[in-house]
């Protein structure tokens, strides 16, 4: 009977043990997915502040290629208001 009595609460143990195994999977599955999800919203942010930087850039590019016509621009009126007092100097 002692055998018995042996073997049925070794069934139990491994059945406790199993299951306490079982509970502990589990839970490390739902932490793994909490972090999943952290990780998935950071990666979220990174790429919206990737955007972010890609606008600006081009925005800068942008500015950067009006700030240099403007210069062009600049340049010559400088030489078309010399050359005009040169013309005046000239006709006087």
């Amino acid at each position: 009977m002692t055998d018995h009595s042996n073997s049925s609460n070794d069934g139990a143990f491994v059945q406790s043990s199993y299951s306490s195994k079982q509970e502990n999977c589990l839970k490390s599955i739902q932490t793994l997915e909490v972090e999943k999800e952290k990780i998935s919203a950071s990666l979220e942010l990174v790429n919206t502040k990737l955007e972010m930087q890609n606008s600006l850039l081009e925005q800068y590019n942008e500015n950067k290629k009006l700030f240099d016509e403007n210069t062009k621009l600049s340049t010559n009126l400088d030489i078309l208001n010399s050359d005009l007092i040169k013309y005046k100097k000239k006709m006087n």
